[in-house]
C-alpha cells in the first residue's frame, strides 16, 4: 500500500482533520487528497509525459513537497529530489543523469528553472537501451560495472527512489 492510499483512506474517514502541518501552513486530508489527485491526473493526461517517467522536484522545504511526491507515485512515476542549494549546472546534470522529463518547482525557483530548461534543450537526448528504447539511463544495472558514474557533484542520495 502506498502512502497516497493511506491518505485516501484518512480523507474518506476524517476529511477535515489536519493531515500536514508546516510552520503556519496547515492542510486537511481532503485538501491534500485533491492536490495529490490533481498532480497524478495531470501527469497521466499529459501527452508529453511517458508512462513511468522520472520527475524532478526542485523546492525548498515546503508543505507541497510530500504532496508532489505522492502525486507522482500515484501516477506510477518516479520522483527524484533536485537540491535547491545546488548550482543550476549541477541540477541540470542530475536531472539528465536521472532522466527527469518533468520538474516540479517552487515559484521561488523560476529563474533557475528557466536556466535548467535552456540547458536541457541544448543537451542531446540520453542514450537508450537498444533492446528497450524506454529503459531509463539510470535504471538499476544488471551488474555494478554496467552503470556509468554520476556526473561530478551529482551523486544521487542513498535514499533511493527506485522501486525495490
Amino acid at each position: 500500500m502506498r502512502i497516497a492510499d493511506y491518505l485516501d483512506s484518512s480523507a474518506s474517514r476524517t476529511p477535515e482533520k489536519e493531515a500536514l502541518v508546516f510552520g503556519e501552513h496547515r492542510m486537511s486530508y481532503a485538501e491534500a487528497q485533491r492536490h495529490v489527485h490533481a498532480i497524478a491526473n495531470a501527469l497521466r493526461r499529459s501527452p508529453n509525459v511517458a508512462a513511468q517517467a522520472h520527475c524532478g522536484i526542485l523546492s525548498p522545504n515546503d508543505i507541497r513537497v510530500p504532496l508532489n511526491q505522492m502525486g507522482i507515485n500515484r501516477a506510477d512515476m518516479v520522483w527524484a529530489a533536485l537540491h535547491d542549494r545546488n548550482s543550476v549546472e549541477v541540477n541540470a546534470q542530475l536531472g539528465a543523469y536521472l532522466d527527469c522529463s518533468v520538474v516540479f518547482f517552487h515559484s521561488s525557483h523560476n529563474a533557475s528553472v528557466a536556466s535548467l530548461k535552456a540547458k536541457a534543450e541544448t543537451r542531446s537526448p540520453p542514450p537508450r537501451s537498444a533492446s528497450n528504447p524506454r529503459t531509463p539511463r539510470c535504471a538499476p544495472p544488471s551488474s555494478p560495472s554496467s552503470r556509468a558514474p554520476a556526473p561530478p557533484g551529482c551523486q544521487p542520495s542513498r535514499r533511493s527512489r527506485w522501486p525495490r
